[in-house]
């Protein structure tokens, strides 16, 4: 439509907007159609998701689909090495509005999350 060709970066802001929202299973799919190499970041963006909204099937699927990242990151954690939160931005209006992971919902998620739904739709 725009004449962008979506890269990791789009796959995985649209993968954290999609779990933020609970659309978990969305998140997963766009996942699995990500280009190139799946980071432990845009991974543990829906695993974080899973845990919050208790859904084990799709956190099962990321786990046993790439065993091998869980093993380095517990291996970082012991080590304490830590990573810097990740944060996404949608614009509004003429308003932009900030993510940032691990944090509260953003006092207009409820709008922000039905206006993403009825675009995913198109």
């Amino acid at each position: 439509m725009w004449g962008l060709v979506p890269k990791v970066e789009h796959y995985s802001c649209m993968v954290d907007l999609c779990a933020r929202a609970g659309l978990l299973n969305k998140a997963w799919d766009l996942i699995k159609k990500m280009p190139g190499k799946r980071d432990e970041i845009v991974l543990g963006s829906l695993l974080g998701a899973c845990q919050r909204r208790r859904n084990a099937d799709v956190g099962e699927r990321v786990i046993q689909l790439f065993p091998e990242m869980w093993d380095d990151s517990a291996k970082m954690r012991k080590c304490g090495v830590s990573k810097t939160p990740g944060c996404s931005w949608i614009d509004v209006g003429a308003r932009a509005h900030e993510f940032h992971a691990g944090g509260s919902l953003h006092h207009h998620s409820e709008n922000i999350y039905q206006l993403l739904n009825e675009e995913m739709k198109r």
